[in-house]
């Protein structure tokens, strides 16, 4: 049920936000042009315009979202995890943080979203986004402590509040941009602007930027996974066909030559739904700049480098990957003839890497670990990124992406996964794409993921897994 309820809720976020083009109210209009002038970056960083009412209000619609939550699993689910009392609070001021083993969905889904909850608690009353983050930590804190009867757990910390911070600023960005189109729209992207408008009668302020580009797709294609084990064995390759579904690709403010105007004005958010009669394939890219600067104007060239922060998920019928990084990235577009050229690269460190270490395939019990263990461990590691695309409106866009991950496991994790072995996990996407009329593009896609890992104590697994897909797409920019 959790999932259908995440689903329906994407799709809401991209039928509301691909209308934007469709219709077009003043309030949108007036916010088309935005700056890019240098800031102070203090300013940026720290400027403050919350009044004290405000930020009372933050902290009031935060604890009220974690007292509605844990009611709702007393009264109506009846969980006992959720029965907690004073005995219980004190309890867990002393007892030691601890690794979890929920699901993955509940962990990398469930727990960023609860988190985005807090903090547009703060976004919403007009606190900034270094501010909303203590906001989000705040909340996170309380919920671990107070909130369950069972001992804190670190990786659900880490994830509500720093992965909470990535979704809660998309989705509040975007839900204004859903406003001038219709109110509905914004209130389900961000239900808490909503209900911060009903307390206070006013609605927060608006962010500065807007969106700078935005793909929509559907289509279809084929998908073959393959699986080798460290005995020498071999399944069967897998094939999956045929799949059906959409995706969006939405760009909000300019990356290249970008002067952030304030933390996280500038980011990407990428989804795709397949789906077939045996393979199920979701994947959720949010990649922001938390500050950018414009380094140089030479040749015409607009470049910039940027201190990011971002959360990517595969929740795959035979993939399960998320990470959360910080790094920074080096941005440029350069004209070439009537169209360009596009250039990133990026160096990040995971924080919060959960990768699957095994998988069960078929039943084969050779790949099965304990049952009281997940399939995954929470994980660090360095990441690369790499971007380029080539535009020129007579040839086409053609494109490539690519990232690649090595993840060592937290040594205190060990004990509970048993899974020690690092993992290297590599996937890259290359696009073709022509325009038909206005603006209405065909294209195809190649999208490939490699993971493989050095376990010790199981069998270790090399994953391959190549998804081809021919595809509409609707762009707006």
């Amino acid at each position: 049920m959790k999932r259908v309820i995440f689903l329906l809720s994407l799709l809401f976020l991209i039928t509301g936000t691909a209308s934007l083009h469709a219709q077009k109210s003043d309030s949108f209009e007036e916010v088309q042009e935005v700056p890019n002038e240098m800031q102070n970056p203090l300013k940026v960083i720290f400027g403050h315009e919350a009044t004290v009412r405000q930020v009372v209000l933050a902290t009031g619609e935060m604890a009220f979202d974690n007292l509605f939550v844990m009611g709702w699993n007393v009264i109506i689910k009846d969980r006992d995890w959720a029965k907690v009392n004073l005995k219980t609070m004190k309890a867990n001021l002393s007892k030691p943080w601890v690794w979890d083993n929920n699901t993955f969905f509940m962990n990398q889904i469930g727990h960023p979203y609860h988190g985005s909850l807090y903090f547009t608690s703060a976004r919403s009353n007009d606190l900034n986004w270094l501010e909303s983050l203590g906001i989000a930590a705040t909340g996170s804190l309380m919920w671990e402590l107070f909130m369950e009867t069972g001992a804190p757990s670190m990786n659900d910390f880490i994830t509500t509040t720093f992965a909470g911070a990535v979704v809660g600023e998309v989705l509040h960005r975007l839900s204004f941009e859903a406003y001038d189109v219709l109110p509905l729209f914004s209130w389900i992207l961000s239900p808490v602007n909503a209900i911060t408008q009903l307390v206070t009668g006013d609605r927060a302020r608006r962010p500065i930027g807007t969106l700078w580009r935005h793909d929509w797709f559907i289509g279809g294609g084929i998908a073959k996974s393959d699986f080798t084990f460290s005995d020498g064995t071999k399944e069967e390759p897998a094939l999956h066909a045929p799949f059906f579904g959409f995706g969006f690709d939405a760009i909000y403010g300019n990356p290249y030559g970008h002067n952030s105007q304030e933390l996280f004005d500038q980011f990407r958010v990428r989804g795709d739904i397949l789906t077939s009669y045996n393979y199920r394939f979701f994947r959720l890219f949010m990649d922001g700049s938390l500050y950018s600067v414009s380094l140089f104007d030479w040749l015409d060239t607009d470049t910039s480098l940027a201190v990011t922060l971002n959360y990517d998920i595969f929740n795959v019928d035979d993939i399960s990957l998320s990470a959360s990084s910080a790094g920074l990235a080096f941005r440029q577009e350069v004209p070439s003839g009537t169209g360009f050229f596009r250039w990133d690269i990026e160096a990040d460190y995971v924080f919060m890497g959960v990768p699957d270490v095994y998988f069960i395939l078929n039943g084969d019990k050779k790949v099965t670990a304990a049952k009281s263990a997940p399939p995954y461990t929470y994980r660090h590691g360095p990441e690369a990124r790499l971007g380029l695309e080539f535009e020129q409106r007579a040839f086409g866009k053609l494109s490539l992406e690519a990232q690649a991950l090595y993840l060592m496991a937290y040594e205190n994790t060990l004990k509970e996964t048993k899974f020690n072995a690092p993992n290297l996990i590599a996937f890259a996407e290359a696009k073709y794409e022509h325009v038909i009329w206005g603006n209405f593009w065909l294209g195809v896609s190649d999208l490939f993921y490699f993971k493989t890992d050095w376990s010790t104590n199981i069998l270790s697994v090399t994953q391959c897994t190549n998804l081809v897909k021919l595809y509409a797409k609707i762009s707006f920019r």
